[in-house]
């Protein structure tokens, strides 16, 4: 979604990357065109920096940002790396992030191969580098991460889940409720599904648009940009496993902000009359959130996930 533009923001440019499928974390895919970009800034102006230097300052500078629901409902990953530069660099932060904002669109590589991900990207006062995700890029995003989720079903994934299964019980409550939404959605035929919960439950409809006709992201209600959130949080935990998480933290909050939505954003009734496609649209983000509880509860957490209760 656009915001305006605060006072506080000094430019604002187009960022144009990559989605690699190995490296779905959107974070981490921030952080390594991030590292590129210094690297080249610093080998010509600052020679004498060294690159593990640069990796090791990198380490939890950026942030993807919450959210107040009565202020903008942009997806911001906010990036601090202008202000230990700057110490390093005997500049100031507003003068670095400035000067490494532009090297970030002349590092930029595009492949004409993978799915292009675009970001604005804002330097604000005093020194941060903010990226705006934009819808167009969510949309990518979240086909890219259901192709995953597909990948994944052809692997062997070891069954852990051995504990008592009424432990976690809002996890578990969450869960549930996610399945009877999808068998209820089976049922109303806006899609069809198969009831191994284990893997991605949508069979029909394969081929599917996150945009309307118009080509606006149909995903808009501040629940469902809030549970966004949740997804490119946990995504960006599951799938590397050097970070150090608490999952049922994590899965925690996933099942809270699900809840939020299911009781703000109507599926059935009038919605799929008026509109099938933002119908749609939330039931596979159902299925998403079904599917990262399920690998929370029977991978992380070694409880067997309901599917009703």
């Amino acid at each position: 979604m656009d915001s305006n533009v605060s006072k506080n923001t000094f430019c604002q440019k187009l960022l144009k990357l990559a989605l690699i499928p190995d490296i779905l974390a959107i974070g981490n895919l921030l952080k390594q065109h991030l590292i590129l970009t210094i690297k080249a800034y610093s080998s010509l102006h600052h020679p004498e920096t060294e690159f593990a230097l640069i990796e090791s300052l990198l380490t939890d500078k950026l942030v993807l940002c919450d959210f107040n629901r009565n202020s903008s409902l942009d997806i911001i990953y906010r990036c601090a790396i202008a202000f230990p530069l700057a110490n390093y660099w005997q500049k100031q932060p507003l003068t670095v992030a400035q000067n490494l904002s532009e090297f970030l669109l002349t590092a930029n590589v595009i492949s004409t191969t993978q799915p292009i991900l675009r970001f604005s990207v804002r330097v604000v006062f005093p020194g941060w580098l903010d990226f705006y995700m934009s819808d167009r890029a969510l949309a990518v995003w979240l086909e890219e991460v259901i192709k995953w989720i597909r990948h994944e079903q052809g692997k062997v994934h070891q069954d852990r889940g051995s504990g008592e299964q009424m432990h976690f019980w809002s996890i578990q409550y969450a869960h549930a409720r996610c399945c009877s939404l999808l068998r209820l959605g089976d049922r109303e035929k806006l899609i069809q599904i198969k009831h191994e919960f284990s893997e991605w439950a949508i069979v029909e409809p394969i081929d599917f648009s996150w945009v309307d006709a118009r080509g606006i992201f149909l995903l808009v209600h501040p629940a469902e940009r809030y549970l966004l959130i949740q997804l490119l949080t946990v995504v960006e935990q599951l799938i590397d496993p050097s970070k150090k998480v608490n999952w049922a933290k994590l899965a925690q909050n996933l099942s809270t902000v699900f809840l939020d939505f299911w009781a703000e954003c109507r599926i059935f009734g009038e919605v799929p009359q008026k509109t099938p496609d933002l119908a749609q649209a939330r039931l596979r983000l159902v299925a998403l959130v079904q599917y990262f509880l399920d690998r929370s509860l029977r991978d992380k957490l070694y409880v067997i996930p309901l599917t009703e209760i």
